[in-house]
């Protein structure tokens, strides 16, 4: 059985993980957390929540997060492929506004730890692409929301350009009115 693997990335704090796996002939065994391990690698994460994310091919979400009480998560993707763009929404970062993306195929099981104060956007790549997202602390509608993906602050370089972006996401603030908040 494979131990889990603990990545280092370009934005402090976030990390790319390796899942504990066994692979038999005729089956696939992943475990995708243990909170002593995590916290041996100083993660501090307790699941509150998990919900999953099945879409065609993209279909682009993001950049999202809560402005008040934010969340850290957990993301993989179970079925399918999907580029995730997390981004520094940190005020109190040296590394505010820096964006790192990584691809995840449900063949080939990783996460990404992603802490409070970072946005996440996806884009899925197939149809039918399913994304897990397990969450530490609670979501609140009143406090969601993001900023939008073509803002000319953050000037993110996409890894695909001809993705659908739903009415919800169009509406997002800027990074300067959220600067503002």
């Amino acid at each position: 059985m494979k131990d889990f693997i603990f990545e280092k990335c370009l934005l402090r704090n976030v990390r790319q993980i390796t899942p504990k796996m066994n692979k038999g002939k005729k089956d696939i065994f992943v475990k995708n957390y243990e909170r002593g391990l995590y916290a041996d690698h100083g993660i501090d994460f307790v699941p509150t929540e998990e919900y999953r994310i099945t879409e065609d091919q993209l279909i682009f979400r993001g950049i999202h997060l809560q402005y008040h009480k934010p969340q850290k998560k957990i993301i993989s993707v179970i079925a399918g492929e999907a580029y995730i763009t997390v981004v520094n929404l940190d005020k109190k970062s040296s590394q505010l506004g820096q964006y790192e993306t990584f691809l995840l195929k449900g063949q080939d099981p990783k996460l990404i730890y992603v802490p409070e104060w970072f946005g996440v956007a996806t884009i899925s790549l197939k149809n039918n692409t399913t994304i897990s997202v397990v969450s530490d602390g609670l979501y609140y509608e009143k406090y969601s929301g993001g900023i939008r993906y073509d803002d000319t602050t953050l000037k993110i370089r996409w890894p695909v350009q001809d993705f659908c972006i739903s009415e919800k996401d169009k509406k997002l603030i800027s990074f300067e009115e959220y600067m503002c908040l």
